[in-house]
């Protein structure tokens, strides 16, 4: 297959951009021709130049910049003129106008893999161009058939890590970890991170760090991550516990995963998935999730012991009190967290089930394609 991928940065910012680049590898690896457009450029480029057979920049795809999206569409639209595509895959549904005139343009399916929840009503006419719809999980399925997508349309594929990319790790590996970063041995650390927001909870984590007050010899809270408001970031940053050590945002995590105890994702809205959750766990880590979205149907069953309350300090402070001397009184949990990630969210079926919705979705465009070119 010959599949068109917009991306919309190079920089490791999410786990969709981090997702999308781990799937796209998987299906070249599988024989598909990967063609990329994307906005930003940063060090994931390198990446996607490894496998695809054209990466190339254009303006921004987002419709609330009609101008610079009217000059993308024109950029992508004339590179794939002459070189039509089977499939385009589109994993940020807000640029769903972009996928639609591109798609026509290459004469491809549309496949909108939906990884959250739009901040604005999905009308029928820009559905109508959708030959099928992804959602990462049922939570994040129900919202979108709520506003008025059909449900026979969307397959729930959950999200997935790879085993040997997020590798297990035990304390000889930690010990490694920690000298490579510069992280103190011999205390427990917990982590955060990703996006510094409000709503990923990390004033509530601050909260429930100092209702522990441990002693810094003996515990130490790990915050990776950043807020692209400047002044928020600053904001966040002064409002940190004292034993807070703070590593700049990197591509790579598992080192950082593997040089930690225990991983905390508090977020207060309703997470559409929950990536961090299963690249933890993947390293035989546990990891503390809010009783949000997507993230109940990760850790369900005996991982719903890793669940607090959303918005919960004092909820949250006790569960890290529980988890962070796990090595000690339940060293079987390295083991048991890994093993639900391989069973549960498996690599290889993720990328099964991708590939079955780009030739569903291939065709089901075709006969459309057909009678447009001939008529």
């Amino acid at each position: 297959m010959k599949i068109l991928v917009p991306t919309w940065s190079m920089q490791p910012v999410g786990g969709i951009e981090v997702g999308a680049l781990q799937a796209a590898a998987a299906l070249a690896g599988r024989g598909h021709d990967i063609r990329v457009f994307y906005e930003v450029d940063g060090p994931l480029r390198a990446e996607w130049e490894a496998f695809s057979t054209d990466v190339r920049q254009v303006a921004p795809m987002d419709p609330l910049k009609p101008v610079a999206m009217s000059r993308s569409t024109w950029q992508a639209a004339r590179a794939v003129w002459g070189a039509p595509a089977d499939v385009l895959w589109l994993n940020r549904p807000e640029h769903i106008v972009w996928g639609q005139a591109v798609s026509r343009a290459a004469g491809a399916g549309l496949l909108v893999h939906f990884h959250h929840k739009l901040r604005w009503h999905l009308p029928a006419p820009l559905r109508s161009g959708v030959q099928n719809f992804l959602a990462v999980s049922d939570y994040l399925k129900g919202t979108y058939v709520a506003d008025g997508v059909p449900g026979d349309k969307i397959t729930v594929l959950h999200n997935a890590v790879a085993s040997d990319t997020y590798p297990t790790a035990g304390v000889e590996e930690m010990r490694r970890a920690r000298d490579l970063l510069g992280l103190p041995q011999d205390v427990r650390l917990a982590l955060y991170y990703g996006r510094l927001d409000a709503i990923k909870g990390i004033d509530v984590l601050f909260d429930a760090w100092r209702r522990i007050a441990p002693d810094p010899s003996e515990a130490r809270l790990v915050i990776m991550g950043s807020n692209p408001d400047p002044a928020r970031d600053k904001e966040i940053r002064a409002a940190q516990p004292s034993s807070t050590i703070w590593l700049e945002p990197r591509a790579d995590v598992v080192p950082v995963l593997h040089a930690v105890d225990v991983v905390v994702a508090p977020s207060i809205w309703e997470e559409p998935f929950g990536r961090v959750l299963i690249e933890t766990m993947s390293t035989g880590r546990p990891v503390i999730g809010a009783r949000s979205g997507g993230m109940i149907e990760i850790l369900s069953g005996p991982m719903s012991e890793f669940l607090v309350d959303k918005a919960d300090p004092v909820g949250l402070a006790e569960r890290l009190r529980a988890f962070l001397d796990w090595r000690t009184t339940r060293p079987e949990l390295e083991q048991a967290t890994a093993a639900w990630v391989s069973d549960r969210f498996s690599f290889d079926a993720m990328i099964d089930g991708l590939e079955a919705a780009i030739e569903t979705t291939a065709t089901a465009s075709r006969p459309t394609v057909s009678r447009r070119r001939t008529g």
